[in-house]
């Protein structure tokens, strides 16, 4: 197959989501839990939401799909950056 005949087999179509311009609050108090991952880029946010919003994935997911290591990570990342 040459250039010439090259074809499209696939197409992405990004739409771009200002997460900075949406209230973490908003979201935690919702329970939308698959956006949690998004908090840390939200407006509003800080440590004790962010806290929060992992006991919550803690409750909602269980040991199976959200074990310690992910929890030791999320506290890691959390007390890096919350200290910087």
């Amino acid at each position: 197959m040459g250039a010439e005949a090259a074809e499209i087999l696939l197409t992405f179509r990004h739409r771009v989501i200002a997460l900075w311009e949406h209230n973490a609050q908003d979201y935690l108090q919702k329970d939308i839990i698959p956006m949690y991952t998004f908090l840390p880029a939200m407006k509003g946010v800080n440590a004790s939401l962010l806290l929060q919003a992992i006991d919550g994935m803690k409750q909602h997911y269980t040991k199976w799909r959200l074990g310690d290591q992910h929890e030791a990570m999320a506290r890691w990342v959390l007390n890096t950056f919350a200290s910087s």
